[in-house]
């Protein structure tokens, strides 16, 4: 196996991983979500204010992770690509840049869910489980 199959299959273990990760953001979304629904119906919900807060942040400084990692990984897909003179690298420019729009767009969500935590937008249907 030479250099570039490695790196290939490391790269592929990465989004495997990451991609789990991923999945598991999303339920806790789902989560906060549900907590969310069961209060405005007046039932009791899985976690009070203080750890739906805490939940949302930690969730999404996760996202911030998991997508400069997505990130990472296509980078290291374009390097791939030049190494194997692939002509047309188009696609994986177009990779890199979805990628850092992702990456931009979580880092704003990161910040309206910090600048809103505990304050009474905390309490609007999403403000504290915004969506990506």
């Amino acid at each position: 196996m030479n250099n570039s199959s490695e790196k290939e299959i490391e790269l592929l273990e990465i989004q495997l991983i990451t991609t789990i990760l991923f999945i598991g953001s999303l339920l806790i979304s789902v989560a906060i979500t549900y907590n969310d629904l069961a209060e405005l119906k007046g039932e009791k919900g899985l976690f009070d204010n203080d750890e739906e807060n805490t939940l949302a942040i930690f969730n999404r400084i996760l996202v911030v992770i998991l997508t400069i990692v997505f990130l990472y990984v296509s980078y290291e897909n374009l390097q791939l690509c030049r190494v194997k003179h692939t002509e047309d690298q188009g696609p994986f420019i177009m990779q890199i840049i979805a990628s850092e729009l992702s990456t931009l767009a979580s880092i704003i969500v990161l910040y309206a869910v910090l600048k809103t935590a505990g304050t009474e937008y905390s309490l609007i249907i999403g403000g504290s489980n915004p969506n990506l």
